[in-house]
């Protein structure tokens, strides 16, 4: 059994990483399939802390709706999970902590302009990872 590693963010190339993921699992293989939205830290002396909770939890599922809907028409069961943090350092966290065996994900997101060419968060957990990561455009 392989563990499988999915970042998501709603965004096109997530989605595309999502399918590409799809097409490599093996029928009748019993790989282990993880989804994980990760929500940035907001810091704010403005908003209780619960309505930041809620905000980030429901931002997270709006993320995490196609890649969801995707997996489960395919028939793939899978754990899905949300977490706040830096999000480069939180998949490679969670991929350490879930003794994670591949992390396929997406060259882009949803982020700034500042990783035109390679995603500066794929940039980041391929540094930061301890498994093999797979890329996808």
């Amino acid at each position: 059994m392989k563990k499988i590693l999915l970042p998501v963010d709603g965004s096109e190339n997530s989605q595309r990483a999502i399918e590409f993921a799809v097409t490599q699992l093996h029928s009748g293989a019993n790989d282990e399939i993880h989804l994980l939205n990760v929500q940035l830290p907001i810091h704010t002396g403005f908003a209780k802390q619960q309505d930041i909770e809620k905000y980030q939890t429901s931002e997270a599922e709006k993320s995490l709706a196609a890649a969801r809907k995707l997996l489960e028409d395919k028939g793939v069961t899978f754990i899905e999970h949300i977490a706040v943090g830096q999000i480069a350092e939180a998949i490679a966290h969670y991929a350490k902590t879930q003794k994670i065996d591949q992390i396929i994900m997406g060259t882009r997101g949803l982020g700034t302009v500042s990783g035109l060419i390679l995603g500066s968060v794929a940039t980041k957990v391929l540094h930061l990872a301890n498994c093999p990561v797979t890329l996808v455009k």
